[in-house]
């Protein structure tokens, strides 16, 4: 059926047509997910960078201060802190949300601790 098609557009690439052919056949990508054949294409996943949501701990700070702060939340165990520079602001941040509930979720049940009192939740636009 592909194959017809291809047939149908003038000066389809045969290389195109052989790769297309491929992804069809192995769209489930592993031969005990019942493909018919192996993947020989590498698929990229996510190549796209996109808007997430996080929590902001400190913003308007140096970039200095800023890897300080990193630092110190780090060695108490707070891994997912990073710094964020963008738009002519650094920020401290915690977390890569999917949604503003997420993130909301995550520092509400953070905010107990003193660390997390002043914070807030932020988009970060890719």
């Amino acid at each position: 059926m592909v194959s017809e098609r291809a047939k149908q557009i003038e000066g389809f690439p045969p290389k195109l047509l052989s790769e297309l052919q491929h992804c069809i056949l192995a769209h489930h990508g592993e031969l005990e997910y019942g493909s018919p054949k192996k993947p020989a294409i590498i698929e990229k996943k996510n190549t796209v960078a996109q808007d997430y949501y996080t929590i902001v701990l400190a913003s308007k700070v140096s970039i200095n201060n800023a890897k300080a702060y990193t630092e110190k939340l780090r060695k108490e165990g707070y891994t997912a802190a990073e710094v964020y520079s963008g738009h002519g602001n650094t920020k401290v941040i915690y977390g890569n949300y999917s949604n503003k509930k997420a993130a909301q979720n995550a520092l509400n049940s953070l905010n107990s601790n003193n660390i997390f009192a002043d914070g807030w939740v932020t988009m970060v636009r890719k």
